[in-house]
């Protein structure tokens, strides 16, 4: 990034000053030597999340001390939050102290406050934590007087050869939903981004040079948000390695987690000018890739003084992490999202979040509370339960899987909140965890349909068997952090007011690890339990006897790393089989509980008794029921099939104003821009033969080909962005595309998605080419590039939707349309929440097409009779 600069120059603050409402402090001043031409160099290394994993911090402390070695005095040492909280055994044991002792021993010149500082109340991270270290704490947007060790000043200034560097410091807005709301009494957490540009708008006018923004959230979410105010940044929160730019072209760096990379940025600086340029953006790593036995090579040498340090700590935690608590017979695990590790998936069930519900309704039987069920929350779970495999869980695994002090409670809801509850695990579909699954105990068993609007989602919910009627009391045992309504489950509060929950928990001062240890006693040899607490059922709920119907059933499978999904699924009407599969898609899921995907045709007999009656899921140990009402009478007979008319529309009016006949009505209808003249035409399929037209209104078929097989399914797009379009085909979820019409071998082959999904085709980012999406009920996956991962993801519509693709506002990027019988929804944003217009045109038994058919860039609709 290199821009100028329309800041000042200032000579200080003074030893503190308010101006306007936000109080700033004097620099601390480093000398640094300025390079030939005048300009200063300002090396900025940083951690974030490190959690108390001080096992890396020798080698983070090395590449540090090569970084100083190069530029000894323009060297800032900086964190993003989270150093302490959720932390590892040999920090937590001894209450964080050793990563607060070796932080300070490595030189951290400012932190962010993360929401793991407040863990344990803001009390303690202004007391006790902040009497122990040297560095500061930064929060500018922890409003409230308990905050003040924090919040005033708003920034901090560090002088580099007359360079003023502003530091801020804030934390994620969702903190108070996501720690222990006792311990947030008081005080108020502002949008973390809209303050870091407040303050770094002050730092700017009062006469800082450079402004640094420590931001504890995604790096993704706050980049496009930061102003031209803000120099380079450092984020944290969702444990990602990430670099990226601000809109200003500002470097924003987010150093992964743990220790095991080290971020850095290097800004040149000319004083003279006030022109910043950034050198370096990048995240250094301290490890190498696995090799074949699964170790990463160490890329530095440890640090010998940080090494003593925790080589201390770790001889003092052992003595009593070491001792046994009980034994596995197999691998409990968390869930995993594809192509990541364990911990990554907190949308999908897990057999340890699971086993953790089991522990939560042990504890409330061993105390007498008299839960019904037990539950957990997936971020409360911070490693597998045997990490090591070796069958045999020590103190020191069970702490670093349960690591916060939470202690065991009950609280007593309604059936109604219940349904609520489970409502509650669906977020926003843009968030970072778009669903939590929390995990139940085994005697609890809920079916959902995932493609539901949000809020209509639960089909079913049981305890013991029997279903849970909405009046119903029903006492839930769980750690108090979520029955307190934390990682914003306020189904379990009476009220809410300002984000605090209002209810009566029972509280029993007994420490969460502490049952699971007692638990683990009780279950000598515990194997992992597969069985499902929910699953996913989409489609019919009612059906006539003699009847056939299609169903997806999802959720089937756990997704762990080391977990076997499902082989086959049955559905049973009493004791009769009405369908079975074997085709079940074990992908795991990206952030939804919908690993194991299979699609089921249930034909029901002749003679069955018609009334409100149940089906039986089983898939392996997996046995779920699902309410289904059995009808009389005969399946309505399908709609009949379009004909050869058609009627297209340049606009959005209720009437076509072009007409023609086209084609046979047998003929598989294609739109595209053959001859990239910038209209669509149509073209028809026949088997493998395609006869396309370059006329508006049909004729002769100008171009004639023959490309892949008749069962394959047919894709038209402009692949290579030269203006017309071509044909890709798809066997399952091979794609094979082709940038011509002379038929052959295909120019491009790869695998994405599904066999089950359904893929779109459109211009995503307005490149100019168009790639492929994929939708599995109302949830969308976009690529960026042909074959790649999917990088946008959202929900939107209803799963029986009918939905289309186009630039319907003629800006360069295709979008959505739903439609629904013959009204059409239809969205100009590239994450749709809402419709931007509604219109009704033709007839619900219309096949609807749609292109660009006067040319004038802008996508309209048409349809075929």
């Amino acid at each position: 990034m290199s821009r100028p600069s329309t800041r000042r120059t200032a000579a200080g603050f003074g030893t503190f000053a308010l101006i306007g409402s936000i109080m700033v402090a004097v620099p601390a001043i480093a000398i640094a030597t300025e390079n030939e031409d005048g300009t200063v160099t300002i090396d900025l290394a940083a951690i974030t999340d490190l959690h108390g994993h001080i096992e890396n911090a020798p080698l983070v402390q090395t590449a540090l001390n090569e970084m100083r070695a190069e530029n000894p005095d323009g060297t800032l040492f900086l964190s993003a939050g989270d150093n302490i909280g959720g932390s590892a055994f040999v920090s937590a044991i001894a209450d964080d102290e050793p990563t607060l002792e070796i932080l300070d021993a490595m030189g951290l010149d400012y932190s962010a406050v993360g929401n793991h500082e407040f863990d344990r109340g803001v009390e303690d991270l202004t007391g006790r934590v902040m009497d122990l270290i040297d560095f500061p704490y930064l929060g500018a947007n922890v409003d409230g007087d308990p905050a003040a060790p924090i919040n005033t000043p708003a920034y901090l200034v560090q002088e580099v050869e007359g360079v003023e560097v502003a530091i801020i410091g804030t934390v994620t807005d969702e903190t108070p939903t996501i720690v222990s709301a006792g311990g947030v009494v008081g005080l108020t957490f502002v949008n973390e981004v809209e303050r870091a540009n407040e303050v770094a708008a002050q730092a700017t006018a009062d006469g800082a040079d450079v402004v640094v923004a420590l931001v504890h959230a995604d790096a993704n979410g706050v980049a496009s948000g930061l102003s031209e105010d803000v120099d380079a940044a450092f984020t944290g929160h969702s444990h990602l390695d990430q670099v990226v730019e601000t809109p200003s072209g500002a470097p924003v760096v987010q150093p992964d987690h743990y220790g095991t990379v080290l971020g850095h940025i290097q800004l040149t600086v000319d004083p003279e000018s006030g022109e910043i340029t950034t050198g370096v953006a990048e995240n250094i790593a301290m490890f190498g890739p696995e090799d074949e036995q699964g170790n990463q090579p160490e890329l530095f040498e440890r640090d010998a003084d940080i090494e003593a340090m925790y080589q201390t700590a770790l001889a003092e935690s052992e003595v009593l992490g070491n001792e046994p608590v009980g034994t596995v017979s197999g691998p409990i695990d968390r869930a995993a999202r594809d192509g990541a590790g364990n911990g990554s998936n907190r949308g999908s069930e897990s057999t340890f979040g699971n086993m953790l519900g089991d522990v939560a309704l042990f504890a409330s039987d061993q105390l007498d509370l008299g839960a019904d069920i037990g539950v957990i929350n997936p971020g409360g779970i911070r490693a597998d339960l045997d990490p090591n495999g070796d069958g045999t869980v020590t103190f020191a695994e069970a702490f670093t899987a349960q690591p916060f002090g939470n202690t065991i409670g009950v609280v007593t809801i309604s059936g109604a909140d219940l349904r609520l509850l489970l409502e509650q695990q669906w977020r926003e579909p843009t968030a970072e965890h778009p669903y939590l699954a929390l995990g139940w105990s085994e005697n609890f068993d809920y079916v959902f349909d995932p493609e539901a609007p949000q809020g209509e989602q639960i089909i079913s919910l049981s305890i013991d068997g029997v279903p849970v009627t909405d009046d119903q009391d029903v006492t839930i045992a769980g750690n108090t952090f979520l029955l307190a309504g934390g990682d914003s489950f306020f189904a379990f509060c009476d009220e809410v007011v300002d984000e605090t929950c209002i209810n009566t928990v029972t509280e029993t001062g007994k420490p969460d690890v502490e049952s699971l240890n007692e638990y683990l006693q009780a279950n000598e040899g515990l194997a992992p339990n597969y069985a499902q607490r929910s699953i996913g059922w989409t489609g019919a709920l009612e059906a006539a006897a003699g009847e056939t119907v299609e169903v997806t059933i999802s959720g089937l499978s756990m997704s762990g790393v080391n977990d076997e999904g499902a082989t086959e699924v049955s559905v049973l009407l009493g004791d009769t089989l009405v369908g079975s599969s074997t085709d079940i898609d074990n992908t795991r899921s990206n952030g939804y509980n919908d690993t194991g995907v299979a699609t089921v045709e249930l034909t029901f007999p002749e003679d069955a008794a018609p009334g409100e009656q149940s089906l039986t899921v089983v898939a392996g140990p997996t046995e779920q029921t699902v309410p289904f009402t059995v009808g009389e009478g005969t399946p309505e007979p399908p709609a009949p099939k379009p004909g050869t008319a058609y009627f297209l529309n340049d606009g959005w009016g209720p009437v076509a104003n072009v007409s023609f006949a086209f084609g046979r009505t047998a003929d598989e209808v294609l739109v595209g821009d053959w001859d990239g003249d910038g209209s669509d035409t149509l073209g028809v399929r026949r088997g493998n033969a395609f006869y396309l037209s370059n006329e508006g209104t049909g004729g002769d078929a100008e171009i004639e080909l023959r490309y892949g097989r008749a069962s394959d399914e047919v894709l038209v797009g402009d692949w290579d962005g030269d203006g017309s379009d071509s044909f890709a085909v798809r066997r399952g979820n091979a794609f094979f595309v082709t940038n011509g019409f002379a038929g052959g071998n295909a120019d491009e082959t790869f695998r994405f998605g599904r066999a089950s999904d359904e893929v779109l085709v459109g211009d995503w980012d307005a490149t100019g080419a168009d790639v492929f999406g994929v939708r599995r009920g109302n949830a969308f996956f976009l690529s960026g590039e042909l074959g790649g991962r999917a990088e946008v993801e959202f929900r939107y519509g209803r799963a029986s939707d009918e939905v289309l693709s186009g630039d319907w506002d003629g800006n360069g990027t295709d979008t959505f349309a739903v439609r629904r019988g013959n009204l059409y929804l239809i969205s100009n944003a590239a994450v749709p929440r809402f419709a931007d217009q509604e219109l009704r045109y033709g007839r619900s038994g219309d096949e609807v097409l749609v292109g660009d058919w006067n040319g004038d860039g802008s996508d309209t609709l048409g349809v075929r009779r």
